[in-house]
């Protein structure tokens, strides 16, 4: 056992908590009350482990179901890095002619493009061919300076 985790189990005893038991998993430490009950079958008392968190030198105890220091909200990262940077390149020139002709829309335009989502959105009278690859949104894509009768 480490000395940090034997001098954070014997500040807990110090504290008055009994029954703390230190468990070694995947060599990270996490704390259990450890405790027994009568077991009428066998005719001796069997162990009860409870599990109340792991162990960790900065944060001490994390409790059980708390995420300690992550965050809460995880962000991905993109792994097609070839596909995005080719996207954003031929964007650059076509952002400015899709912000003047859909102001409103502009940005659901490029997400579903980079995305290759199928479109449909009626909720705001926005609709375009569903298709299945990025380039036949692009293509379906045309940009005009006159305001659709639809919006």
């Amino acid at each position: 056992m480490e000395d940090w985790v034997r001098a954070w189990l014997e500040e807990q005893r110090r504290k008055g908590e009994k029954c703390l038991e230190i468990k070694y998993i995947q060599n990270k430490p996490y704390v259990y009350r450890s405790t027994s009950v009568y077991d009428k079958t066998t005719k001796s008392p069997k162990k009860v482990s409870t599990y109340l968190g792991r162990l960790t030198k900065e944060a001490g105890l994390i409790p059980k179901g708390s995420r300690g220091s992550r965050p809460l909200h995880s962000f991905r990262t993109v792994r097609e890095y070839g596909n995005a940077a080719l996207m954003t390149e031929e964007f650059t020139d076509l952002l400015p002619v899709l912000q003047d002709a859909f102001p409103d829309y502009w940005q659901e335009l490029v997400v579903l493009t980079f995305t290759g989502s199928p479109v449909t959105h009626r909720s705001r009278g926005l609709r375009m061919p569903g298709r299945n690859s990025t380039t036949s949104l692009i293509s379906n894509l045309t940009v005009t300076q006159e305001r659709s009768p639809g919006y």
